[in-house]
């Protein structure tokens, strides 16, 4: 059995997580990566996670890569945006 790297990439940062994902950050770094705890995943940088999957690819390791999706939660919801409040006459408060 193959071990696994999945690899989620977004605007400036990237999260990976798999078995051994965390020794071959360490290899790679020389120090722990940050853990992310609501998607529980390790935290890198952009850069450092294009290093981990080479270096994950040439252990023999089955790679995933996916990009990160942006959620508009009133869109996911069908809810159309609150309109806004009506201006009010300028006074002291």
């Amino acid at each position: 059995m193959a071990r696994s790297l999945e690899v989620v990439i977004g605007d400036g940062w990237a999260e990976f997580a798999g078995w051994g994902s965390r020794s071959l950050y360490l290899e790679l770094r020389g120090r722990p990566p940050v853990f992310n705890t609501r998607s529980r995943r390790w935290v890198a940088q952009q850069h450092t996670a294009r290093d981990l999957i080479a270096l994950a690819e040439s252990r023999g390791y089955a790679v995933t890569i996916a990009a990160a999706q942006s959620v508009d939660v009133a869109a996911a919801a069908g809810d159309e945006p609150e309109p806004a409040p009506p201006e009010q006459e300028p006074g002291l408060w």
